[in-house]
Order: structure tokens, then sequence, then C-alpha cells
């Protein structure tokens, strides 16, 4: 991965990205991080151990609404899914071995 590179725009799958690459999309640029990895890479191993992702981040809009209470209604669920699931991958984590999130 290239640290020094800008991104514009969603760069992952949305199963395991990071939650700051969900709020710099659709327009704002970010760069890559180790910790952004870091999160893919502790979610993907949460789908190996349970076989399948417990958490649910489909649905996430290509652009936002320009009506500022649709759009913050949206950002709301958003984050609403993001927390479920880190609280999914939490739980994952701590019961399947001793390792702490």
């Amino acid at each position: 991965c290239n640290f020094d590179q800008e991104l514009c725009g969603f760069v992952g799958t949305p199963l395991y990205a990071h939650k700051a690459i969900f709020e710099t999309y659709p327009r704002k640029k970010w760069s890559a991080k180790k910790e952004y990895d870091f999160s893919g890479l502790a979610l993907t191993l949460c789908v190996l151990l349970e076989g399948k992702a417990t958490w649910d981040v489909d649905g996430f809009p290509s652009s936002f609404p320009k009506d500022s209470n649709k759009k913050k209604e949206l950002q709301q669920k958003f984050q609403q899914k993001m927390q479920a699931r880190q609280a999914a991958a939490e739980a994952i984590i701590s019961n399947h071995s001793s390792c702490k999130w």
C-alpha cells in the first residue's frame, strides 16, 4: 500500500473497510493508513472465525441527499451500522481468543 498517495472516493470492500474511508466518501480526499489495513485484517479474521460476516453495511449510498434532514438521517443510520459492526467484531474476537480489541 502506498501511504503517500491521496485517494478520492471509496476504495476497498464495504464489509471490511475502515469507518474513516466511508466518512470521506464520496468526494473528500483521504490517504491510506496502516490502521485502515489492520482494521480490514481484523474484520477479515472475524469472518474467517465465524464463516460469514455478522454485520451489515449494505445500502451505502453513492451520493448524499441535498436535504439536510435526510442527509443527517442517513449519516446517523450509517453510524449505527458502524457501531454494530464494531460490536460484532469485538464479540467475535473476545469469544475466539484472548486478544483485546
